[in-house]
């Protein structure tokens, strides 16, 4: 049975047959690339691999792409035959996002059925983006809807991801009653912290243990205080980033050791070139005002993250700040030989901002947003995406204020054991030293 198009034109699978007459109001298969922006909260990520499969069997499952994919499919963009079937339509992302994260840039890429004048009068997908956010729910938005080539990669074609960060400044100890003088001191002690992770690292110490070999100690889930311990199943997901508050359980030993130094080397344990990622800034800005709160907002850019890793690092700038760990620690923490357990902060502050996409090799792969959409995408950001961490940050389970509670108690590093890691990496960095004269 024929269904209503994306323009309300009706389509059938014989359709394809009348595209040399435009008059007629044909459709072709043409692949795209959506400009979408969500509210994380209450959602399990923006992923929804086996989303179809698993729904039947547990009917609280939830993600972002599962009630996109509804909604194009109800705006006509999708055929029957195709619909919950992503391999068939080319569906892939530009980054993965989990439970709790917000997004203003994230780009979903597939082939979508469209008249073949779709964007004559509207290159940049706007009427596109209208006819399929009727069918989404507030919080959820696609801002803009472009043409790309066949070989057009989301995740691939991204060459910078930019990320916010937004916190209570109450966390690196600012508040009503702190002078102007300390206030500047914690700021441009936090931010020396964050100074730290520019410039290409091992961020082996930043993202689930699994990734990159069998665990050694125990590790600890700094929000609830509970010691967790995990499978060690391996995943090839290592991005991106970020949000997923249960960290991976992991194996308990008798004496777990939080931190220490990887003498020799160990094939169960070992890191490679995939856990090298680059960092081109990480700052923080001014106070600003988040309904009655102070807040902080922490930008980071690079071209690609692992999962969880700009929670930890933020989490291990705070700790830095309130003075829980060591000031050297997050330089440790970048060698390669190091093992060490870091704090990972709240999901609810975390937004993906903003994403650049270009080619080394061709320039069709370099897409933008309209200016129309870029305008819906910043009004989305006020009305929707601020309220909500407004909403996190005036909640009486505020994640903050547990979080720096549970840090207090239990974010350390035994003395023992840091100044054993602390002598090795500074004997590892004179031989380094006396290697390069």
């Amino acid at each position: 049975m024929a269904r209503a198009g994306i323009f309300g034109r009706r389509f059938s699978s014989g359709a394809l047959a009348a595209l040399s007459n435009p008059d007629c109001g044909a459709t072709r298969k043409k692949k795209v690339a959506m400009w979408i922006g969500y509210v994380g909260t209450g959602y399990k990520g923006n992923h929804c691999s086996l989303f179809l499969e698993l729904s039947a069997l547990n009917s609280s499952l939830t993600a972002i792409e599962a009630d996109l994919d509804k909604a194009i499919y109800k705006a006509g963009g999708i055929l029957d035959s195709n619909y919950g079937h992503h391999m068939k339509v080319g569906w892939a992302r530009s980054s993965r996002t989990d439970k709790g994260v917000h997004s203003l840039a994230t780009v979903i890429s597939l082939k979508m059925e469209l008249p073949i004048d779709a964007w004559r009068d509207d290159p940049g997908g706007i009427e596109i983006a209208d006819r399929i956010n009727r069918h989404l729910p507030q919080c959820i938005r696609v801002f803009g809807v472009v043409p790309v080539s066949k070989t057009f990669r989301p995740r691939m074609a991204c060459s910078e991801r930019s990320y916010d960060y937004f916190l209570p400044a109450l966390c690196v100890g600012i508040n009503q009653r702190v002078s102007t003088c300390e206030i500047k001191q914690l700021l441009e002690q936090f931010r020396l912290q964050l100074k730290l992770f520019e410039g290409e690292h091992p961020f082996h110490n930043y993202t689930i243990r699994r990734n990159y070999g069998k665990p050694k100690q125990q590790d600890l889930n700094w929000r609830t205080r509970t010691p967790i311990a995990a499978d060690n199943s391996s995943s090839s997901e290592e991005e991106d980033e970020d949000g997923d508050a249960d960290e991976p359980r992991l194996r308990v030993q008798q004496k777990p050791s939080p931190a220490y130094w990887l003498q020799e080397l160990d094939p169960t344990d070992r890191i490679t070139s995939q856990h090298y990622r680059k960092i081109i800034r990480c700052s923080c800005g001014d106070i600003e005002k988040f309904g009655d709160t102070l807040a902080l907002r922490v930008s980071v850019t690079g071209a690609s993250f692992m999962v969880h890793q700009i929670r930890k690092m933020i989490g291990t700038a705070v700790a830095v700040t309130r003075k829980l760990l060591p000031p050297d620690i997050i330089q440790m923490s970048l060698c390669r030989h190091s093992r060490i357990v870091l704090p990972i902060a709240p999901c609810e502050g975390l937004t993906l901002a903003s994403s650049k996409f270009c080619s080394q090799h061709s320039t069709s792969h370099a897409i933008n947003l309209s200016s129309l959409g870029c305008q819906r995408r910043e009004a989305f950001w006020k009305d929707h995406v601020f309220l909500e961490i407004v909403k996190a940050m005036k909640s009486e389970r505020d994640p903050w204020n547990k979080w720096c509670e549970a840090m207090d108690s239990y974010c350390y590093l035994p003395e023992p054991d840091v100044s054993s890691l602390r002598d090795a990496w500074l004997d590892w960095k004179k031989q380094r030293n006396a290697c390069l004269v």
